[in-house]
């Protein structure tokens, strides 16, 4: 077996045979997810023959109103079946820190595909910074009532909404060059994006199914209520969950971080900031 190493860009190709495996995702998404690989962005793998273990290091930040963080995303982190229990993801989350520290990162955040996995990072120095609630939200209108205008989301228009709400607050903000990415996991996901503007006031929402459930992943208008009615009447649903972020260690953690450098120790002493929906 050989040791942990960057896999070149020839060979990201390799990975998404182990990344289906493990995760079930649509072959469609991890090979778009590939072709928008950016070339800070680094795959940390092990072999024996193949690809055997492997995660995404992605180039990202924590801006605030008065300086930004460089961070990198821990993402899609898999070991084949067959291989577990042996320490290798051990060894690429200590390799992909030793690279983030080379490249004067400020920290590193990722988020746990399921509960257990928060004590599995917790062992490496990773505490929980991002926290989420989800409510049960039913529709009160029609849209016709509300007279919100809603049609497909644009990446860019994603991404400009996003940044302006907000701008008073620490937050993640997606991935650059992927808001399409998002917005195809989502479709893949039986939703979307769906941008809504009502006379002078603009937002999104961001949406899927899961196991026949309406999720509203992203709200980002001014009256909510009025949001989540657009939304539901325009998925033909009744109800559905409303994801919502909160910033005082309340709610349910969902993103973690580990710290470098004494400006990310600050950062996220009080709780972190926003984070919510990555490529999850």
């Amino acid at each position: 077996m050989t040791g942990p190493r960057t896999l070149p860009a020839e060979r990201f190709s390799e990975v998404a045979a182990l990344w289906e495996q493990v995760f079930g995702d649509d072959p469609a998404y991890i090979a778009e997810f590939l072709r928008l690989m950016r070339r800070e962005d680094r795959i940390c793998s092990l072999e024996e023959g193949r690809v055997i273990s492997a995660l995404f290091s992605l180039k990202g930040s924590y801006r605030q109103p008065e300086n930004n963080l460089d961070l990198r995303y821990i993402y899609a982190a898999a070991t084949a079946p067959e291989y577990r229990g042996k320490g290798l993801m051990a060894d690429l989350l200590d390799y992909a820190e030793d690279l983030a520290r080379e490249e004067g990162a400020d920290g590193m955040i990722l988020v746990p595909q399921e509960e257990g996995l928060f004590r599995y990072y917790g062992r490496f120095g990773y505490q929980p910074a991002f926290y989420q609630e989800n409510c049960l939200v039913a529709r009160e209108n029609t849209c016709h009532n509300i007279k919100i205008d809603v049609s497909a989301l644009l990446p860019e228009e994603l991404c400009r909404i996003r940044s302006s709400v907000q701008r008073n607050g620490g937050y993640v903000p997606f991935l650059e060059g992927r808001e399409s990415l998002i917005i195809k996991g989502l479709e893949l996901s039986g939703g979307g994006g769906l941008f809504l503007r009502q006379n002078d006031r603009c937002g999104y929402a961001l949406w899927d199914r899961m196991d026949g459930i309406l999720r509203i992943r992203e709200l980002t208008f001014e009256d909510e209520q009025s949001g989540i009615d657009a939304v539901l009447s325009y998925a033909g649903a009744e109800q559905g969950l409303l994801t919502r972020p909160t910033f005082d260690r309340t709610g349910t953690p969902y993103g973690m971080v580990k710290t470098f450098t004494a400006a990310a120790d600050e950062a996220f002493s009080s709780g972190g900031g926003y984070m919510n929906l990555m490529l999850d």
